[in-house]
């Protein structure tokens, strides 16, 4: 069975997300997606999730949308319990499929940092696509 992100309770220190929308990532459609821009100095973005230790993989698709800034580039990362278990650095026209084992995690964060000038307020979109956590 699974759950998408946006039904998870989240953490308190959570920042807002900028929409839950289609993604489109490298030229695919992600129907449930959470997406972060970089505006107002803010280079980083991250949601924390509960996960309760209730499952087994998380599953999604990362990067940048494709109207976003040639030259923008973001670092996804996300962690668990405080344990970085991924980092890619990406640019428009990339796309990673995220697939990590989460048995005994209780919180996951996923992190969107801007790394580049170009792709600040609405430049670049970090795109999280169809991120879901798969029951044990």
């Amino acid at each position: 069975m699974t759950t998408y992100i946006e039904d998870l309770s989240y953490t308190a220190d959570s920042d807002p997300y900028d929409n839950r929308d289609v993604a489109h990532i490298n030229g695919k459609s992600y129907t449930h997606s959470q997406a972060a821009q970089f505006c107002f100095g803010s280079h980083e973005r991250k949601w924390g999730y509960t996960l309760e230790r209730s499952y087994a993989h998380l599953r999604g698709t990362v990067g940048l949308s494709d109207n976003s800034a040639a030259g923008a580039v973001v670092k996804f990362e996300i962690f668990a319990d405080g344990r970085s278990v991924f980092a890619k650095e990406m640019r428009r026209g990339e796309a990673v499929a995220i697939d990590l084992p989460v048995g005994n995690i209780l919180t996951v964060t996923l992190v969107s940092t801007l790394l580049s000038d170009e792709g600040s307020c609405g430049g670049a979109t970090a795109e999280w696509g169809e991120m879901r956590a798969e029951y044990l």
